[in-house]
């Protein structure tokens, strides 16, 4: 994970000297987080908009079945796999100066 981390440093200083900006609509890490609109298909507190901090496991913050690291293998062919879905919302503002020229919104994760 370091390694990859360490690889990426240059990618993004390569972004800043070719006058890119970048703005993270999610934090950069479990540390440093942001607050999205959240809604839960299935399982603990589910089928209400609430709030969740991303980036983050959904399920290790309360919501849906708890699965995280259970698997066919451990739980025999019985096991069955929760089916709910998460919904994000969230708003965001964009320098001025963005309205100049194209702007992308790259989802990664």
């Amino acid at each position: 994970m370091l390694a990859l981390l360490c690889l990426s440093l240059p990618a993004r200083a390569q972004l800043a000297a070719s006058g890119r900006q970048v703005q993270y609509l999610s934090g950069t890490d479990n540390g440093h987080t942001a607050t999205w609109d959240f809604f839960c298909t299935g399982g603990r507190r589910s089928g209400t908009w609430t709030t969740i901090q991303v980036p983050s496991c959904w399920e290790q913050q309360g919501f849906g079945s708890y699965n995280y690291g259970r698997d066919y293998k451990t739980y025999g062919k019985n096991f069955r796999f929760a089916d709910e879905k998460g919904l994000y919302k969230h708003r965001f503002r964009v320098p001025a100066g963005w309205r100049q020229g194209p702007v992308f919104i790259v989802f990664e994760g």
